[in-house]
């Protein structure tokens, strides 16, 4: 009988250990998704607020560009991303972007029409998201 319930137990952490598991693959998954569709979706005209997307794991990430090429600003964009590689579950996963006038670009003004390229895309992680996690 004491064998059994070790066994049982045994099974059960592997079981646990191998949810987290997949559940912190998935949140990296969405979480690299995500991050890629808005820097895509970030207009261009310059290249500084494409490539100033960042992204931070349990700290606020600094978002530093610089003016470039679409293709430098997804290549910076790309590097960003590796950090999500340092996720582990309970952790706080952060986007951001310092350029003064992406607020414009993604709400709008009188003079620029609104993208809603955040809202929207994390709308959509957490749709993903939650998806994934009632699938485990």
């Amino acid at each position: 009988m004491k064998i059994e319930i070790k066994n049982f137990i045994n099974d059960l952490e592997k079981e646990v250990d191998e949810k987290f598991q997949k559940i912190e693959l998935v949140t990296k998954k969405i979480a690299f998704d995500g991050f890629r569709k808005i820097a895509e979706e970030t207009p261009i005209e310059t290249g500084l607020s494409k490539s100033s997307w960042d992204v931070g794991i349990n700290i606020e990430p600094v978002g530093i560009g610089k003016e470039s090429s679409e293709s430098e600003a997804i290549a910076i964009a790309i590097k960003n991303l590796k950090k999500l590689d340092n996720f582990k579950l309970g952790g706080i996963i952060t986007y951001i972007n310092n350029v003064e006038y992406l607020v414009f670009v993604e709400y709008g003004s009188p003079k620029i029409a609104a993208t809603g390229m955040v809202e929207t895309n994390i709308q959509i992680l957490e749709n993903k998201l939650n998806e994934a996690l009632n699938e485990l």
